[in-house]
């Protein structure tokens, strides 16, 4: 009896062990090496909320970019509303004249990105192209999809320059322009099928979101960076507390 219940652990612990190393082989479409997010706490900054003058937060959001930005070492940075394995916020979106399928009609992984959060992240463009400061408040709406989104209602041709809405009957149809299309990545979970998934630019959604995500050099001096970033963010402005810092590494391997 006790060998056989050996036996059993030691297959157990073997279809474990190969379950872990599949997943730490998986393509994450991101890049989680020399990465850091720092966990920013806004609620003592006394920035305004669900008023026009809600974009002091953007505006806030963008001078900490561009100074960290200059740190040497620093290759990338941005403000997100999620990174890895952080939950999400998902729903149906429509694009007009096209029909809801078996193959698009799932709910789509949606984030609210600073223009730099895909370099910082590794997630590399495949059509058209990123956010950049002509998308502003004012501007057109706009969005970056993944390759499985825009394969799935274009199979037959580009996404860039179509519009979409956001829910099953949507309030704002066509508000959205395709303008970008990045590679697919891994968004709560390592092991999770392929889903579709777009991107909005931080300038159209006034709000201070707390994930500041840092891409540093190889050689550049990972503590070095924690200290400059943070004293960049305090000279700024003195309210926005860091709660918490992890590499997207940690974030990642802590999922498994």
């Amino acid at each position: 009896g006790q060998v056989a219940l050996s036996v059993v652990l030691l297959v157990v612990a073997g279809l474990f062990v190969r379950s872990l190393i599949h997943l730490s082989d998986v393509d994450m479409g991101f890049d989680k090496h020399n990465v850091l997010d720092f966990s920013l706490d806004s609620s003592t900054a006394n920035l305004p909320h669900g008023t026009a003058d809600e974009i002091r937060s953007v505006h806030l959001q963008e001078q900490i970019e561009d100074r960290v930005q200059s740190i040497p070492g620093v290759q990338a940075d941005g403000f997100a509303f999620f990174t890895f394995n952080q939950g999400g916020w998902t729903d149906l979106v429509l694009f007009p004249g096209i029909p809801r399928t078996q193959a698009n009609g799932h709910n789509v992984f949606f984030n609210i990105t600073g223009k730099g959060f895909f370099s910082a992240m590794g997630i590399q463009l495949v059509e058209g192209r990123l956010f950049n400061a002509q998308d502003m408040q004012s501007s057109n709406k706009v969005a970056v999809i993944n390759e499985t989104m825009a394969r799935r209602f274009f199979p037959n041709g580009s996404a860039i320059g179509h519009r979409f809405g956001i829910g099953e009957i949507p309030d704002h149809p066509g508000e959205k322009e395709v303008i970008g299309v990045v590679k697919d990545a891994k968004y709560a979970s390592l092991n999770e099928g392929t889903q579709m998934a777009a991107y909005f630019p931080c300038t159209q959604n006034p709000g201070f979101f707390g994930n500041f995500v840092v891409r540093y050099a190889p050689t550049a001096n990972r503590q070095e960076i924690i200290s400059r970033t943070r004293h960049a963010i305090a000279e700024i402005n003195s309210n926005i507390l860091v709660n918490n810092i992890t590499s997207l590494k940690e974030q990642v391997d802590g999922s498994i």
